[in-house]
């Protein structure tokens, strides 16, 4: 008979699969939301800021959107403390069921038509609820796995966690893809934007049910307050944690979010097979994820950073070269490569943060080192893409962002003290 008694993670022996169903399947919703979101903006900004003006309408629903990303960091904050204070699975039912309840209200809100000005504010409002529930998630999610995987396969369980958030992306992106394709615009319009937020209630509910029915099996020490002297001690090793993730964070926004559009704009590209593109580049990187979470529990984390900072790093600097002067066939084997190299850093990156906090203060340590690095760098890391090459008047300007972020992320993981890392 099985014993009841808690365990620790030297002890554990295989990976669970219902525990990396929990972590994976948050950040997969997190970023579905983001998706549909921000690819149903052009549809949503007549609904609920309506203006003569297009461009501001669009301009004000990207501005909620971006009041999502700044609510992650308080949300990071919220849930983490209450990870490390009544339990990590306590933090991330609470997480998902206020993601469900946000994308439920998000499918019913009535427009600007129906109730006026209070449209808009409840539409920020939920983006609000949405980016709390959101800052919560990934943050937790990999403490929660990491807390429950082998030691030795630590960073592979981890990578479940990282590919839940490229699936988020592309089950976003294939929803909104099927609506267009089904639907007339008039009806996008009418109900079709609905239907996508109200299936992401149906992901959540999924997530509530795994994660409501899950035994933990790991006890993490717990205190009746956060060691505020703990964490303060720790305010140097956070910043550099930040800063490297900041490399990934900002070559995966702009890598999916800015550079579609910017290929489409600048080579004349076909619309349909840059998405195609971007879509088979989100499949490398999520199994890539996984693979390199395998690699970095043999190699370790820190070399696995610093190699894929550097090609990182090099790969946007002659990603211009690449998409203009070179056949189709390389272009295509470039960007699988840098899919590749994505993936590997996601899953090296998130072992490096899981063991830069001791277990007493790692949910809100992990919380809010993720939502800066991910939300507020790699966040904002699109519409610094689009300064950049305004202000420069060059429109591939904006490699020098995330390369020179890469190269900043290399040094940080150097500077992160050796033999202290936390187990």
């Amino acid at each position: 008979m099985p014993s009841s008694q808690p365990r620790s993670p030297e002890t554990a022996t295989r990976l669970s699969p219902r525990v990396l169903a929990a972590g994976a399947v948050g950040t997969g919703l997190e970023f579905y939301d983001l998706t549909v979101y921000g690819l149903m903006a052009a549809t949503l900004a007549p609904l609920f800021f309506p203006s003569d003006n297009t461009t501001a309408s669009l301009i004000a629903t990207f501005a909620a959107f971006s009041v999502g990303l700044i609510a992650r960091i308080a949300g990071g904050f919220l849930f983490g403390w209450i990870a490390d204070r009544f339990g990590r699975r306590i933090s991330l039912i609470g997480s998902v069921t206020l993601m469900a309840a946000s994308c439920g209200l998000m499918a019913i809100l009535p427009t600007f038509q129906a109730i006026g000005l209070a449209a808009p504010v409840l539409i920020v409002a939920l983006r609000i609820c949405q980016g709390l529930a959101v800052g919560g998630e990934l943050g937790i999610s990999y403490v929660f796995v990491g807390e429950h995987a082998p030691t030795k396969h630590r960073a592979l369980a981890l990578s479940s966690v990282g590919a839940g958030t490229t699936l988020g992306i592309l089950l976003g992106a294939l929803v909104v893809a099927v609506l267009h394709l089904a639907l007339t615009d008039e009806q996008v319009s009418n109900y079709g934007w609905r239907i996508a937020f109200g299936l992401g209630v149906g992901v959540a509910l999924v997530g509530f049910l795994i994660r409501s029915r899950l035994q933990v099996a790991v006890q993490t020490p717990r205190s009746s307050r956060i060691s505020w002297r703990d964490l303060s001690g720790l305010l140097g090793r956070m910043v550099l944690n930040v800063i490297a993730l900041s490399g990934i964070a900002s070559c995966y926004f702009t890598l999916y979010f800015f550079a579609p559009n910017w290929t489409i704009a600048a080579f004349d590209e076909d619309a349909e097979t840059v998405h195609l593109v971007v879509a088979i580049a989100g499949v490398i990187t999520m199994l890539a994820t996984v693979l390199g979470g395998w690699v970095c529990d043999r190699f370790g984390s820190r070399p696995t950073i610093w190699l894929c900072c550097a090609a990182l790093a090099i790969s946007f600097v002659l990603l211009p070269t690449l998409l203009s002067n070179v056949p189709g066939w390389l272009q295509l084997f470039a960007i699988a490569a840098l899919a590749i190299v994505v993936g590997f850093y996601i899953a090296s990156i998130a072992s490096l943060t899981f063991t830069t906090y001791p277990p007493t203060v790692r949910g809100l340590g992990c919380a809010l080192a993720f939502n800066l690095g991910y939300g507020l760098i790699g966040g904002t890391a699109p519409m610094i893409a689009l300064w950049l090459n305004q202000v420069a008047g060059i429109p591939s300007a904006f490699i020098w962002y995330p390369a020179g972020l890469c190269l900043i992320s290399i040094a940080a993981v150097l500077l992160l003290p050796y033999g202290s890392d936390y187990t």
